[in-house]
């Protein structure tokens, strides 16, 4: 009976070890794919002085477009 409950107390340790280690494992997986998202969002997104900026040049990019095309009809 004295070996039983030192295996049962030694399972009870294990399995606290387990699952303290698989929480701080998810953590870390955590923070990392919002450093992830954070690093995609300033690459597609930017700050908003560059989303303003990239807004006008493709303004600006239609704006020729448009007028290149209306210049062409009236040929």
């Amino acid at each position: 009976m004295g070996r039983n409950s030192v295996g049962v107390e030694a399972n009870g340790e294990l399995r606290i070890l387990l699952v303290v280690t698989v929480i701080i494992g998810l953590l870390l997986m955590l923070s990392l794919l919002m450093c992830y998202a954070c690093v995609l969002k300033r690459l597609c997104c930017g700050t908003p002085r560059e989303r303003k900026c990239l807004l006008k040049e493709r303004l600006t990019e239609i704006w020729r477009v448009a007028k290149y095309m209306i210049s062409q009809q009236k040929k």
